[in-house]
């Protein structure tokens, strides 16, 4: 679905590359992390997939069409993205801010039918966020913010679901819980995500595949228990890494600790 060639990108001709030669291919239907220490490129990489930034060199094809040729509006009813920090400063209610996301359905005079309401009221139900419909976003806590910006992205019925970071300020529970609504539409929807996560753990709990990136870089790339690698780990995030079982899931998780020498 995704293809990633020779992808090269700066923010400026005088500063250094953020992105360096990226190669990868993304299957459709797979939930995909995208690794890395910060600044690594994560952000600025779900930024061309989105449209927001456009290569200086290099392409990302999205279904055999480099992104940078989609119309705007076929674009965003294909691919939603959910930002690191979204934030809205009008007091617009909850629901009006999921219904924001049927918009790219919507003419200049048509407004909202059925179809487009049943489809806020059934990810908002998915993301437990019904109860605060009529809330008012700018008095809503970080967490429920965040669900509602998953839901007005959800509502977009998007093939393609980028996250930034998206559970990155939430708690246990609630990103346990964003990130189970979001597998299960990969299992029974065939949606595909692309999601920045800096929690490897959290990653190796529903990811099927990942990119590790350092400095703007790809390391690895591939199915996500292979990558799973202590000697990995370490050279991408300069730490000791220890690989054991997941007591629950029997999947692999990674206990962190700095080297010996830097600790004191």
């Amino acid at each position: 679905m995704w293809q990633v060639k020779d992808l090269w990108f700066r923010y400026h001709e005088d500063m250094p590359w953020t992105i360096r030669g990226l190669n990868f291919s993304i299957e459709e239907g797979s939930l995909t992390g995208i690794l890395g220490p910060n600044g690594c490129g994560k952000t600025t990489l779900l930024d061309l997939f989105s449209g927001i930034l456009r290569p200086n060199q290099g392409t990302i094809l999205f279904q055999d069409q480099p992104v940078t040729d989609w119309d705007t509006r076929e674009l965003s009813r294909q691919v939603a993205m959910v930002p690191q920090d979204f934030s809205i400063r009008f007091a617009f209610t909850a629901r009006q801010v999921v219904e924001m996301g049927r918009f790219p359905y919507l003419g200049r005079i048509k407004g909202m039918g059925q179809t487009d309401h049943d489809i806020v009221t059934q990810v908002m139900e998915e993301l437990d966020i019904l109860s605060l419909s009529e809330r008012p976003v700018t008095m809503l806590s970080g967490g429920e913010l965040q669900r509602v910006a998953v839901a007005r992205a959800l509502a977009q019925t998007p093939k393609t679901l980028l996250l930034d970071e998206a559970t990155s300020n939430l708690d246990i529970f609630h990103s346990l819980y964003i990130m189970s609504v979001i597998r299960d539409k990969v299992e029974t929807e065939n949606l595909t995500v692309i999601a920045a996560i800096h929690d490897i753990n959290l990653a190796a709990m529903y990811c099927s595949n990942t990119v590790f990136m350092d400095q703007g870089r790809v390391e690895a790339s591939g199915p996500m228990p292979a990558l799973m690698k202590e000697e990995l780990i370490s050279k991408i995030y300069g730490v000791e890494a220890a690989v054991h079982k997941d007591a629950f899931r029997q999947g692999l998780q990674i206990s962190f600790r700095l080297p010996d020498k830097m600790t004191r």
